[in-house]
């Protein structure tokens, strides 16, 4: 030690400045290194909480999708659910008009048949004698036209029925367009809420956040 600090000093003046340049840079290099190594373990401190966070995020996010995925079937479960018993109210207007109709269409057989018979009884009054035929004609169609009128009453009466049911029908429907609105507007509100997740909401691409 005592010779290398006897040769330090016999050095030339140039080289003592060089090697104490040469010295500080070192403890400078040092330095930089500390801080260097420091601002590395910082950052992956940050790192680390950067992808907490995310994973965080992405929970959240898929909890969220789950629960809107819930609502969503729960929702189409719903709508299924009315459109079927749409669907089967609709049958049941349709089986309840046909057999009205068919009631109707009877009826009016019926009517017709009497009709004719009552005309086929007329026709042969008249040829037996033309005062009765005359009375008896006159009370036929007195018959007839009240027959007629009584028909039409029904034919009108079980037309309105008939309206009702169509009426019946169309509200039923305008009720489910209403509900799936309804619902839409609920996706809609789920979709907004999902976009304002922040900037890990998932991308259309791979399902995850950048």
């Amino acid at each position: 030690m005592a010779a290398r600090g006897q040769g330090a000093r016999n050095l030339d003046p140039g080289i003592k400045l060089v090697l104490t340049e040469l010295r500080d840079m070192r403890g400078e290099m040092r330095t930089e290194r500390r801080r260097a190594d420091a601002d590395r373990r910082q950052a992956n401190v940050e790192r680390s909480q950067a992808n907490a966070e995310r994973r965080q995020a992405d929970e959240a996010w898929r909890e969220e999708r789950r629960r809107a995925d819930t609502e969503r079937h729960q929702a189409d479960e719903a709508w299924r659910e009315e459109r079927r018993q749409a669907d089967a109210e609709r049958r049941q207007a349709d089986e309840a008009w046909q057999e009205e109709r068919r009631q109707a269409d009877a009826e009016r057989r019926q009517a017709d048949e009497a009709w004719r018979e009552e005309r086929r009884q007329a026709d042969e009054a008249w040829r037996q004698t033309v005062e009765k035929s005359d009375r008896d004609r006159q009370q036929s169609d007195q018959r007839i036209e009240q027959a007629i009128r009584e028909f039409r009453e029904d034919s009108i009466r079980r037309e309105a029925v008939t309206q009702k049911a169509w009426k019946d029908i169309r509200t039923v429907g305008l009720s489910i367009v209403k509900t799936l609105n309804l619902h839409t507007r609920l996706l809609q509100g789920i979709d907004r809420k999902l976009g304002a997740l922040g900037p890990w909401r998932p991308s259309s691409g791979d399902g995850r956040g950048a």
